[in-house]
């Protein structure tokens, strides 16, 4: 099975027409048991600072997802989804999805909702709420099934929003044996409460971030057993951190301004071999701002027997961070995880994948002159299943 383009199939399943419109409908289902097997806290951020019950493993950053050391946990990597389509005459569509994650206790969240215009067999248009495209699963990255781990590893996956409001378009046409798509986007996205960065890394009251102008592209070259991606994004960034002691309303009150409409650059590539019953796969992306910067990479090579698939992947992310360290020295964050899983797709349009991740933590940061790692160096073991209708 190629996971990244049979993915729309076993989703959507189309009804009778009702009068000039189809109702598309599907959805999905992951059920995760996890825990943590071993590891060292000593000195960990997430523990000393935020409380955690550390060594820690962050299996989902956007929507806080994380084991702690204190038993198997269902809530890190469990999901559910719901997607609707109503087509109306074959060129115009609306289309919304309902998410929900364990990390946010399973709470429904509108992650899409957007009209479609097909202009013609290669042009399309879309108006409204989307996944940001920023990673080559980011379409469907809460889709289980789609994929052959327990879930895409969170030193590449793991920004605080994961979805914009606005415009786009997509382009897509043959080239030679293969075909290709190129992508656009404009738009903003806005989180007056953010709970990754509160959580897992400021520890605030509240915590604001708005993107605005956000302009990006893609390129994504399919052929037959090879898919190629290319992705560069722009927008401007302003983030503000509020404490229990303050007490306001808008956030434009909000005292600490973290930044304040800065430059932000995002690069991204992707290639996927799907050879006969070899899978490789690997990826690469990269923030550049005026504060900040960070990089992430993935290695991963599988093999497909029968209905079997063990793979083995590497994933790595560092970054420079001022605002997490001291006079002499800046913070960064360094995570570097060894997975292996084995996935059986034992029935149709369901799936069994187990996963052992080894996370490795060289992170340096500083918080009132003391130093810490990040979550520390931690061990843990998935069970899950996956299933999509």
């Amino acid at each position: 099975m190629k996971y990244h383009k049979g993915l729309l199939t076993a989703l959507v399943l189309i009804s009778a027409p009702v009068a000039a419109v189809e109702f598309d409908y599907g959805g999905y289902v992951s059920v995760v048991a996890g825990g943590i097997l071993g590891g060292d806290d000593s000195g960990s951020y997430l523990s000393d600072v935020l409380g955690y019950d550390c060594p820690c493993f962050i299996a989902d950053y956007t929507d806080v997802g994380v084991y702690e050391d204190n038993g198997v946990s269902f809530k890190p990597d469990s999901a559910y989804g719901l997607k609707g389509q109503a087509v109306f005459h074959d060129d115009f569509s609306i289309t919304a999805q309902i998410e929900g994650k364990g990390g946010n206790d399973f709470k429904p969240k509108l992650s899409q909702l957007f009209a479609r215009w097909n202009v013609n067999n290669q042009l399309s248009i879309d108006v409204g709420r989307k996944a940001l495209p920023l990673y080559f699963y980011s379409d469907f990255i809460n889709v289980g099934y789609a994929y052959p781990w327990i879930r895409p590893t969170g030193d590449i996956y793991g920004w605080p929003l994961a979805s914009y409001n606005g415009i786009s378009m997509a382009y897509s046409d043959d080239l030679g044996e293969g075909s290709y798509t190129i992508s656009a986007w404009y738009g903003a996205e806005e989180d007056d409460d953010n709970r990754a960065y509160n959580e897992i890394y400021w520890g605030a009251e509240r915590y604001y971030i708005k993107w605005d102008n956000i302009l990006g592209g893609s390129i994504e070259y399919n052929y037959d057993w090879l898919t190629l991606r290319a992705v560069v994004m722009s927008n401007k960034s302003t983030e503000r951190a509020q404490w229990a002691e303050d007490d306001v309303d808008d956030p434009a009150d909000i005292i600490e301004v973290v930044s304040d409409d800065v430059d932000q650059k995002f690069y991204g590539l992707a290639l996927m071999i799907d050879y006969e019953n070899i899978l490789f796969q690997t990826e690469y992306n990269q923030f550049d701002a005026d504060d900040f910067d960070s990089k992430g990479y993935l290695f991963a090579l599988g093999y497909r027997y029968k209905q079997l698939t063990p793979m083995i992947s590497f994933s790595r992310y560092s970054d420079n961070d001022p605002s997490f360290g001291n006079d002499e020295q800046d913070g960064h964050q360094v995570n570097n995880t060894l997975s292996y899983s084995l996935r059986w797709d034992f029935m149709r349009s369901t799936a069994v994948t187990l996963q052992y991740d080894v996370l490795t933590d060289d992170t340096i940061w500083f918080e009132e002159g003391e130093q810490y790692t990040f979550t520390g160096d931690s061990k843990v073991l998935a069970m899950g299943v996956d299933y999509v209708f």
